[in-house]
């Protein structure tokens, strides 16, 4: 199956047929549902049942007139706007069969379940999906900027972001690209509302001319934030065409006191009744019971109040604090007391799913995450392979200098040992020489050394700046291309100009200058080779796929080093060889000989390929960051451990392909006041 997907991505990125991207579509859409189907289920958004969210159609300001799209072209026959109205599990059938246009604007108040709408769609659209149709792929427009990226690039950027498998290039065509190009994402937009003030007017119009009429699409936004974004304060206000508009509704009180109580244990279980002072003002016209109106309320507070299989109600907070209006006036302070008290409730202690971490630690890592997003404007996306922007430059040069001066330091000094154990017993019972003797020499050239490593270590960090950010490495393959064979030039006539600047004669020379080039052939064609999209991607497979690289790469540059010093050994001998006057200066060559040649070989490609790993993969900077970090006390050492675990287990954050997301917007706000730059 791998051979066969491997084999369609290639031929989609050489713009082949309908019928080849129609077949990459179908096994990307098995994957999609695969993945929102274990989403769903983390996201415990049917634990204890699926709630009845329902909603009716948007005011006639919030989108255009329904005469006016029922009038165009192509439209669908369906009934008036009456027939919008509907429940959870009517999305499907809303955004199938009862609208003009498959164009749908979601619009409600924070935590009002715009993301489980969409996700539940998207699971209804899948299932219900047929070969060739188009894959529902749900993007968080928190990260675009419509301005400066037009929302083809941006989609297309997402989908290889999140999805490695469509980043694979074939003639400067992704698979992305292709599904983007022959129509077979349905994009479905999150987070409208968490995109720049300044951006969603424009955001607007750029939806409209990155999508006709007749391409089908959902948007979800804040009620508020979409109005301002119908109604700038400069320019002409823009509706988005052929799309009709639903507003989700509160939650009524009977809805929410049933929840309450059966994710308690039911009406007869002891862990009720610490719910009787909420569920009786839940009728009444306080700030609690204006907070409880929405999913994300409900879900906060069973987990803040209510105890987990196996764990007493012993030690948990009394629910009834909530009802306290003189600490919580209105529903907003309701709301800001139950983001806080989150993630000190999901990483409490349970006897049964212990954790390495404690609250205070959790609260601390998050909080530094939060306040990164925000610094590299990242929106809500937490990329592994992107922690190695937060430090700044020049700790980052720093780390690289010192990583590459250690292992260069290391190969220099095994060399240099070998070297002198060597002259030891070639020349040391000959004149006389104690071992002390050579020990003194060889200290006094591992100093040399050590300087000469530092300073080709610099050297090398400081022209890898000019390269594009890290990103993950799926396999590693050579093949060569012009911007490649360009690097070669540079790099293995600057590398042999280099050695033939400290060779003694001009054989040594004419040999170092060949075999550095050689070595940069063989380093600079390496390219990124397909993934499998037939498997579910997730950030730990997409760290494992890039450390396979970075270990295919020093696997294969370890043997051109042991191969290349006896070559340039060889290519000395050659070059002198042509001069019949040298022939009788050759003696046998001694073993220790051919051990240093291939040490040297092996010492001059180890940190070259270093440094190209520092380029080339994502994990190579990812483990010098996190450790720095690790170091620091500021995140903790196995980062990816603790990033799974806040998504399996503790339901802070969501998993969207490869990316992590906090759970909820106002949870990273609330988070972000706490974090500091820890640069």
């Amino acid at each position: 199956m791998s051979l066969l997907v491997a084999w369609l991505s290639y031929r989609v990125d050489q713009q082949s047929s309908m019928g080849e991207v129609t077949t990459l579509a179908d096994t990307f859409a098995v994957s999609v549902q695969a993945e929102w189907e274990t989403e769903l289920r983390l996201r415990r958004l049917n634990d204890p049942y699926p709630l009845p969210v329902a909603w009716h159609t948007a005011p006639a300001e919030l989108a255009e007139p329904w005469n006016a799209m029922a009038a165009r072209p192509g439209a669908r026959l369906t009934g008036g706007t009456e027939g919008l109205a509907g429940q959870y599990e009517e999305i499907g059938t809303l955004f199938r069969d009862r609208l003009p246009f498959r164009r749908l604007i979601l619009l409600g108040e924070p935590g009002s379940g715009k993301s489980m709408l969409l996700v539940r769609l998207l699971l209804d659209l899948c299932a219900e999906r047929r070969g060739g149709d188009p894959v529902p792929v749900l993007f968080s427009l928190s990260s675009w900027n419509p301005a400066t990226e037009e929302l083809g690039r941006w989609l297309e950027r997402q989908l290889c972001i999140h999805h490695p498998a469509l980043a694979a290039r074939h003639g400067g065509v992704t698979g992305a690209r292709a599904l983007l190009d022959h129509r077979l994402v349905l994009p479905l937009l999150d987070g409208f509302d968490e995109m720049a003030p300044h951006a969603q007017a424009v955001g607007l119009d750029a939806l409209n001319q990155a999508l006709p009429v007749e391409r089908p699409f959902v948007l979800a936004s804040r009620t508020a934030e979409y109005l301002s974004a119908l109604e700038p304060d400069d320019g002409v206000p823009v509706r988005l065409n052929g799309a009709a508009a639903i507003v989700l509704e509160p939650l009524d009180t009977a809805t929410s006191s049933a929840y309450l109580i059966r994710d308690a244990g039911g009406a007869h279980s002891s862990a009720t009744g610490r719910w009787a002072p909420v569920l009786t003002r839940l009728g009444a016209n306080s700030p609690a019971a204006a907070a409880l109106k929405t999913p994300l309320a409900l879900f906060l507070a069973r987990t803040i109040y209510n105890p987990r299989p196996g764990e007493g109600c012993d030690g948990l907070p009394d629910p009834g604090e909530i009802c306290d209006e003189s600490r919580f006036p209105d529903a907003s302070a309701v709301h800001i007391h139950l983001f806080r008290s989150y993630v000190p409730a999901a990483y409490r202690p349970h006897p049964q799913s212990p954790c390495p971490w404690s609250a205070e630690q959790a609260q601390r890592y998050l909080a530094i995450l939060a306040g990164q997003l925000e610094r590299r404007g990242s929106g809500t996306e937490i990329a592994w392979w992107e922690l190695a922007s937060g430090p700044s430059r020049g700790i980052m040069v720093f780390l690289k200098v010192i990583a590459l001066t250690v292992l260069t330091f290391l190969c220099f000094g095994c060399i240099l040992l070998i070297e002198g154990i060597k002259d030891y017993q070639l020349y040391g019972p000959v004149y006389g020489y104690e071992w002390n003797d050579f020990m003194e020499v060889s200290l006094d050239q591992m100093g040399a050394g050590f300087l000469a490593s530092v300073i080709l270590s610099l050297v090398f960090v400081l022209l890898l700046q000019v390269a594009g950010r890290e990103v993950p490495a799926v396999k590693l393959r050579w093949r060569p291309t012009r911007s490649s064979l360009r690097r070669t030039a540079l790099v293995g006539c600057g590398g042999g100009i280099f050695i033939a600047s400290i060779a003694f004669d001009l054989p040594d020379r004419m040999a170092g200058f060949l075999v550095s080039v050689f070595l940069a052939s063989m380093l600079t064609g390496w390219q990124v080779a397909p993934m499998d999209i037939t498997r579910k991607t997730s950030p730990l497979h997409v760290l494992s796929e890039d450390r396979r690289s970075l270990v295919a790469l020093s696997v294969r540059m370890a043997f051109l080093g042991l191969l290349g010093g006896p070559l340039v050994f060889a290519v000395i001998i050659l070059i002198n060889w042509v001069d019949p006057s040298s022939w009788s200066n050759f003696t046998p060559v001694h073993p220790f000989e051919i051990v240093a040649i291939s040490g040297l070989g092996l010492s001059v490609s180890m940190p070259f390929t270093a440094a190209i790993a520092l380029h080339r993969t994502a994990s190579a900077p990812w483990f010098l960051v996190r450790h720095y970090y690790a170091f620091r006390g500021l995140l903790p050492r196995d980062l990816l451990a603790f990033l799974r675990d806040a998504h399996e287990k503790r339901g802070v954050l969501r998993q969207v392909g490869a990316i992590y997301q906090f759970r909820h917007i106002h949870l990273q706000q609330q988070l972000r006041v706490n974090s500091f730059d820890p640069r």
